[in-house]
């Protein structure tokens, strides 16, 4: 029995039948139109997609790198309003965590993340006028409810006699400053701190805010450390800088910029007012 001419008829029989079943994919795919469509619409991504995230960093090895995404303009919206910090959590660790500064697009406008405070650092010293953070307070004082007429006064340096001065925000950067720069200024603020924490560490002033338990039991109580803390340091913050004033005006004051502090950030990313509703009422 030819053993050898048996196996070359099975080789090529097989062979007739992948050419065959290439031949029938071919002429499925060109009978119908939209899966060709569909198919150049992928090819075309996948392009795309090596361009953007593999030979532009090439091409700019000294560029941020992109957190990479597969929907053009539209990025990593979805991501985002979903849950911001997760989407930073996410790419922070794509990256592997390596300190470096890298891109993020949401909805085609693409923010440079530092997470260096040697490069936070480097940012905040510049001075040159091409980056600004005027932008970034008028946007808040915009968002928080200040009319336009009310930031334009903000920022106003001349009087009806024509005297020039500080704008307000400016003057309130150099306060501060001033004020936390060591010395007898600083100390102003730091030993009432020191008192207001000790006091309100105490154990009797613990038990005595029983609405922060979660559970109470006979030799101690069990606290949420996010609230506990968050009330001492705004609280301290509060007292020390505008003593009991504050506080008699609004009494709510701290649980109300507890809920503003845990959603400010929908302002740093400009989320439309109608989604920010609890944190304009905080």
């Amino acid at each position: 029995m030819n053993w050898r001419g048996i196996a070359l008829s099975s080789w090529a029989h097989g062979d007739d039948l992948k050419s065959l079943y290439h031949v029938s994919m071919v002429e499925a795919i060109s009978s119908k139109p939209y899966l060709m469509a569909a198919l150049a619409g992928f090819a075309m991504l996948l392009l795309w997609r090596l361009y953007r995230f593999t030979i532009v960093p090439l091409i700019y090895p000294n560029d941020p790198k992109e957190y990479p995404y597969w929907i053009p303009i539209i990025a990593h919206l979805r991501s985002f309003f979903k849950n911001s910090s997760q989407l930073l959590d996410d790419a922070r660790r794509y990256f592997k965590d390596n300190r470096d500064a890298y891109a993020l697009t949401v909805a085609g406008q693409t923010w440079y993340i530092l997470t260096s405070p040697r490069d936070v650092a480097s940012v905040y010293k510049i001075n040159n006028g091409s980056l600004s953070y005027d932008i970034f307070v008028e946007e808040v004082m915009g968002m928080i409810g200040v009319s336009k007429d009310g930031v334009r006064k903000a920022y106003q340096q001349q009087d009806g006699d024509g005297k020039t001065y500080k704008h307000l925000v400016l003057l309130c950067k150099e306060y501060q400053i001033t004020q936390l720069s060591p010395g007898a200024k600083f100390d102003n603020l730091v030993n009432p701190a020191i008192d207001y924490i000790l006091k309100h560490t105490s154990w009797s002033s613990v038990i005595d805010k029983r609405d922060n338990s979660t559970l109470q039991q006979e030799k101690g109580v069990t606290v949420s450390l996010y609230r506990f803390i968050s009330e001492i340091f705004i609280g301290f913050g509060q007292e020390v800088y505008f003593g009991k004033t504050l506080s008699e005006i609004e009494p709510l004051m701290i649980p109300d910029f507890m809920t503003f502090d845990k959603l400010a950030w929908q302002v740093l990313y400009q989320y439309p007012s109608f989604m920010c509703g609890e944190m304009l009422g905080g």
